[in-house]
């Protein structure tokens, strides 16, 4: 619903919150979003963070999750910083092979003062893991003098074990350090995932230093 204000008095100050700056300002332009306004008064009151619980958690623990994610109960729900804990979960399950994994909140908001604080926040984490994916192959091509087994272990990466994507720059870094091959590029790694066998195969395409 929208209201036609026909005269309104703002004052505005430098210490003036962006919030109520917001709304100032639709006051000014001549009409009001009742909506609009009601979401800004919201976001001008302060809210404690006072439960957080998590859905859908397999592989990790909530004590875990709730770690990794920095959030901390009794501290003032701030979105932004919540954003950035969900962030951090999802790459946690990431590094850990579940590279298809969905991490999200829901908030709820109560006008129920408890001392500094305007209302509470009970705050939900959604998670949907995925499956894990592994690595399932390993292979070097250009590799004429150097044996595989001594690029693989260079390289740092084992058949078997969970994929993690944020590793490629230590396996870059670690077949550079044997100075044997030209300078190695995550351009010059082929990466294919298999959906259907939860699989990843990793190729290199290399170039030997000629002596």
């Amino acid at each position: 619903m929208r209201i036609l204000v026909s005269s309104v008095l703002v004052v505005l100050n430098l210490g003036m919150s962006e919030s109520l700056c917001s709304l100032s300002l639709i006051l000014l332009s001549g009409s009001l979003d009742i909506g609009y306004a009601h979401q800004i008064s919201n976001q001008m009151k302060r809210y404690k963070l006072n439960t957080v619980t998590v859905a859908g958690v397999e592989f990790l623990d909530r004590a875990r999750i709730i770690r990794i994610s920095g959030i901390r109960l009794g501290t003032e729900f701030n979105t932004e910083s919540i954003e950035k804990g969900i962030e951090e979960i999802k790459k946690e399950y990431i590094r850990l092979g579940f590279i298809k994994a969905t991490v999200s909140f829901d908030k709820e908001l109560r006008s129920l003062a408890d001392g500094k604080f305007d209302g509470i926040a009970d705050l939900t984490i959604k998670i949907d893991q995925g499956d894990r994916f592994y690595i399932g192959i390993i292979e070097f091509y250009g590799n004429n003098k150097t044996r595989h087994k001594m690029l693989q272990s260079a390289a740092g990466l084992n058949i078997g074990e969970p994929y993690n994507p944020y590793k490629v720059e230590n396996w870059v870094r670690g077949l550079n350090k044997l100075n044997r091959l030209e300078t190695v590029k995550k351009e010059d790694i082929e990466i294919e995932i298999d959906e259907k066998k939860e699989a990843v195969f990793i190729r290199f395409h290399i170039r030997e230093k000629e002596k």
